[in-house]
């Protein structure tokens, strides 16, 4: 550790300002074995600066990635070779309680669902691990990742209850016993989240009684099962330090930020940057490191909204450059960015705040294509990793103080060795416009005046001085650092710049003269004082070099995956828009020295069948509305009272909650029979966020309803004529998933008919329902839980590609999903088509449609065969009785790669 005194007479701080030891603070999280530098022997270690590795300081650079958000287990390797690429090396994944025990007792660990699968990829990879498995995810999916059973539990969930305890105890077992032999060194795993955004005990919400129990018992569940070489975290929902002390103390304390919210209707209005980051670690826990467990990576998208589009304009390249680097000139040192890849919402995994894509506006796009956010974060990723001294950097001043524009922000970092950086962005977010100004900074030798900067709008850059790179040092430079590397004995620096002059001083006993290579451009270098000075305005694109020795760039790729030097021979494996992967290319030594090379372009974008070209065939899939529909192997709703207390019945005799009954997800249809004369029917039907339903009489229609609300209450009236003898009510209802739990039961509320009242005489005699085939039974092994819903179609396993068309299929011109439906109802469309596409070529399909705010629907490699049959079911559901089509439906395609990935095979249908 520094001393306080090396401090204040190198940076002239005052005291209150000073990075004094805080080792003295830190207090043991109670049952761990200990992490804290200086008292440990693990592997993985950590002091107020850093984590380390096997005692070295090491910059956690991640990305949240959701491997059950991409069920094709091939395209795992994909990702996180971009992430690697991308200048990160952690990866953060939740688990899925929901997916891997959809019946109570039966914990299904296999596929897309397998924790150890992945962790072999990442291994492979050379990507890190942070594993977050709750119990309680949030992550937008169905009841917070908890599965549906869980909210008939008379407990409150995420409490000490007995019973809640007993439920999540196998799962979080299981999760720990299968990670324990991933963790460091022997592994990838370097840190595991207990809980998430979790809030303590609260005398005044009765929702909140035992959560440090809880708290406490996750972590020994998961240190008593082996999971205990790696440090405990939590990521606080805001900084309140919310397990940062007390009985269940975790090991290094950490929390979320998203600064810009989730407005992305406006784009362009920016909030004000948090400037409180390094003052709430001072307040919090000074002697652990600043870990941003969450931060905002992208945004989600809710029903109604601007679409992801809009999401990314908002959290672009340029929100990374300001945003990101005000956090490292606050000092973090372990950030994770959620999401770096979002994924997709298949089957019914969303909550219902969310639809189908869950692009987030990543750096990594739903479809897998790299954004000009994500090389933009690479620069920040290699110029951390690059710069070790970053970490015990102090903060010295911040202000305008230094510069000559006072629109500028600037915060100066500092080392006791003598290393200084200098963190600039504009003052406020509303500025705009381009801002040029001078910089006052320290060297070795004296004061120096950097001229000639400037920020282009919302933009930031970092500027360095007494930098080392290998055994040589940089005296400062206007430019700022993407990485440094030595080759065979010459020490490298790769500096950018962009829209400036730059000046760079490297201080050097050569008496050879400096050479220049590259792109023509207006750079100079000079000998003199025993120093190198490069001056001028670097191209717009391309490299120039200024150098005395050798190197080697690659220069253009779209992703380089790796790089392998063996012997004589340099092996490349990528992405470009031209192909080199695996095939021998000519090349050619510029007199740079750079090897060249001009590739063929082979014709890659496959031509993707015409879907209205195609043969449909389609059926009924509402029988159910007819009296004479067979629902003789259905439920019978039977109990009078709904375990969750606070959601009792709002009307009727018996309880409707799909829940009660093992229904979970997707659509439940209700059948109720009675056989009065009444004239009209009450019904209070919930089933979250913008839900919709449809009620029959006797086959007739009596209207559906749709709301952004997630309950509707409406009266029909029976249509004169219809009421007969003997009458069945049916009402199908499209759950948008259980809803994520907040402290306050919300994950309990139900999904079904909440309530119902026959009009003007009598009462139903009996009520049946049905939803997914086999309810928490479900035999769809391969898929798991929450893939498939209740319509008729799903139940008679139309939706698989081995099921075989029989008599109920029609396959008359008309029926195709372009002419649609003319009446209330719901009809499925079915057909299939080919497609050959080569293993090496990397391009995601998707089906667009015309209707928003989700238009355009990526299906990935694996779901859907790019090398064979493909078979598609389609439903329409009409919500009123003028009928529904869809008007536009086709086969698209994102950017067409020659790719060094992994060859994919099909998902076991």
């Amino acid at each position: 550790m520094r001393s306080p005194t090396q401090v204040l007479a190198l940076l002239g701080l005052v005291a209150g300002q000073t990075l004094v030891d805080q080792s003295s603070k830190y207090v043991a999280s109670p049952g761990s074995l200990g992490f804290y530098k200086g008292n440990s022997s693990a592997a993985v270690t950590f002091d107020q600066y850093s984590l380390m590795l096997d005692g070295k300081r090491i910059m956690v650079f991640s990305g949240e990635f959701h491997p059950w958000r991409l069920p094709s287990i091939p395209l795992w390797r994909d990702i996180l070779e971009k992430i690697k690429a991308g200048g990160f090396n952690t990866v953060s994944i939740y688990t899925h309680w929901g997916l891997t025990e959809g019946k109570r007792g039966v914990l299904k660990f296999d596929g897309y669902r397998s924790l150890t699968k992945f962790l072999d990829v990442a291994k492979s990879v050379g990507v890190l691990v942070i594993l977050r498995p709750g119990p309680y995810i949030n992550a937008e999916t169905t009841s917070g990742g908890m599965p549906g059973w869980v909210s008939n539990l008379a407990d409150a969930s995420r409490s000490n209850g007995t019973d809640f305890t007993a439920a999540w105890k196998p799962y979080i077992t299981q999760i720990s016993k299968d990670a324990a032999p991933y963790q460091y060194p022997d592994g990838p795993i370097i840190l595991v989240q207990s809980e998430n955004e979790f809030g303590g005990d609260s005398v005044t919400n009765p929702w909140s009684y035992g959560h440090t129990d809880h708290m406490k018992w996750v972590q020994e569940t998961m240190r008593a099962n082996g999971l205990d070489k790696v440090p405990t975290t939590h990521n606080d929902y805001k900084p309140q330090g919310e397990y940062a002390t007390g009985p269940a103390k975790v090991d290094l304390y950490a929390r979320d930020g998203y600064p810009l919210g989730w407005d992305c209707s406006h784009p362009e209005v920016w909030k004000e940057l948090d400037a409180s980051l390094d003052a709430d670690h001072q307040r919090l826990n000074p002697a652990e490191p600043l870990y941003l467990a969450e931060y905002q990576g992208g945004a989600l998208d809710a029903w109604n909204g601007p679409g992801y589009e809009k999401c990314y304009q908002l959290l672009n390249e340029q929100f990374a450059s300001v945003i990101y680097k005000n956090n490292y000139a606050a000092g973090i040192s372990l950030q994770s960015l959620y999401m770096i890849y979002g994924g997709t919402n298949w089957g019914n995994l969303a909550a219902p705040v969310v639809y189908t894509s869950y692009d987030w506006g990543a750096a990594i796009s739903e479809d897998r294509t790299l954004t000009p956010k994500f090389h933009e974060i690479k620069l920040h990723g290699l110029f951390l990793h690059a710069t070790p001294h970053y970490h015990v950097a102090g903060r010295v001043s911040t202000g305008s103080e230094l510069v000559s524009n006072p629109k500028i922000f600037v915060t100066h970092l500092a080392t006791a060795e003598g290393q200084h950086l200098y963190v600039a962005r504009q003052t406020t977010n509303a500025n705009t416009a381009r801002e040029e100004f001078t910089l006052d900074v320290k060297t070795k030798s004296g004061a120096v005046t950097l001229p000639g900067l400037a920020l282009d709008g919302r933009d930031s850059k970092i500027f360095v001085t007494e930098y080392p790179f290998g055994g040589s040092l940089m005296s400062y430079s206007t430019a700022e650092v993407a990485t440094w590397l030595t080759l065979d004995g010459q020490d490298h620096i790769v500096l950018f710049a962009s829209n400036q002059t730059t000046k760079t001083v490297i201080p050097t006993t050569s008496r050879t003269k400096p050479t220049i290579s590259g792109p023509g451009s207006s750079i100079t270098a000079t000998l003199s004082d025993n120093a190198v000075t490069i001056s001028g305005k670097p191209p717009s694109s391309g490299l120039v070099r200024v150098s005395i020795g050798k190197t080697v760039l690659v220069f253009g790729p779209y992703l380089v995956r790796s790089a392998t030097l063996t012997g004589s021979t340099l092996a490349l494996v990528g992405d470009l828009t031209i192909t080199w992967n695996g095939k021998s290319v000519k090349f050619f030594k510029a007199p740079s020295g750079t090897l060249k090379s001009t590739l063929d372009t082979p014709d890659l974008k496959p031509k993707l069948p015409d879907l209205k070209s195609l043969e449909w065939k389609c059926t009924d899939s509402l029988p159910e509305v007819e009296l004479g529909f067979d629902d003789s192997q259905w439920i019978l709703a039977n109990k009078t009272t709904a375990r969750p207390a606070r959601f009792q019945p709002l009307g009727g005799k018996v309880v409707l909650y799909a829940d009660e009954y093992g229904y979970h997800q997707g659509n439940t249809i209700y059948r109720g029979r009675f056989s009065s004369q009444a004239t009209g029917v009450k019904l209070i039907v919930q089933g979250g966020s913008y839900f919709g339903y449809s009620a029959f009489l006797n086959g007739v229609f009596l209207g559906s309803g749709q709301s952004s609300n997630d309950i509707i209450e409406t009266n029909y009236t029976f249509p004169t004529g219809v009421v007969g003898n003997d009458n069945i009510v049916t009402v199908v209802l499209d759950n948008t998933g259980i809803d994520e739990e907040n402290w306050e039961g919300k994950s309990k509320a139900p999904r079904g008919i909440r309530g119902y009242e026959l009009l003007g005489s009598g009462d139903f005699d009996s009520w049946k329902l049905t939803g997914n085939i086999d309810g928490e039974e479900t035999q769809d092994i391969v898929r798991g839980p929450l893939n498939q819903g209740g319509l008729y179609v799903e139940r008679i396993g139309a939706i698989f590609p081995n099921y075989t068309l029989n008599n109920i299929w029609n396959s008359s011109a008309s029926c195709t999903p372009f002419k649609g439906i003319n009446q209330a109802g719901i009809v499925a469309y079915k057909t299939k088509f080919l497609l050959n596409i080569t293993e090496t070529t990397d391009l995601t399909i998707s089906f667009t449609s015309n209707y928003g705010p989700q238009t355009v629907f990526p299906i990935p490699e694996g779901i859907l065969n790019h090398r064979g049959e493909n078979d598609v079911l389609l439903t329409v559901w009409s919500l009123d009785a003028e009928g529904a089509k869809v008007a536009a439906l086709e086969l698209t395609s994102s950017i067409t790669l020659d790719s060094g990935k992994e060859i994919v095979t099909g998902v076991t249908a």
